[in-house]
């Protein structure tokens, strides 16, 4: 059982596995995956890891070309934002 199980119980008198994710039922779109193949089509996103390896090899990338070093950690909410600015400047 894990910590967040063991509280729940403990605390609130629930049942196991009771509660909700609040990451589990979020869907995303973008269009970043077909970013070097040119296509501009949304489409969804079902695995965010695969978006996350893409934003951290682009990040790397521009890292190699530049002698600006962008250090960035892309954790759950900066992809959100990033999903959000790309379809405001697109």
């Amino acid at each position: 059982m894990s910590l967040m199980d063991e509280l729940m119980v403990r605390f609130f008198k629930a049942k196991q596995n009771t509660y909700d994710d609040p990451n589990a039922n979020k869907i995303y779109f973008s269009d970043l995956l077909r970013i070097d193949s040119g296509g501009r089509e949304y489409e969804e996103i079902r695995d965010i890891n695969k978006l996350q390896t893409l934003l951290e090899n682009k990040c790397t990338d521009y890292n190699m070309e530049n002698s600006n070093r962008m250090d960035l950690v892309f954790f759950r909410d900066c992809i959100e934002h990033i999903l959000r600015v790309s379809r405001v400047l697109r």
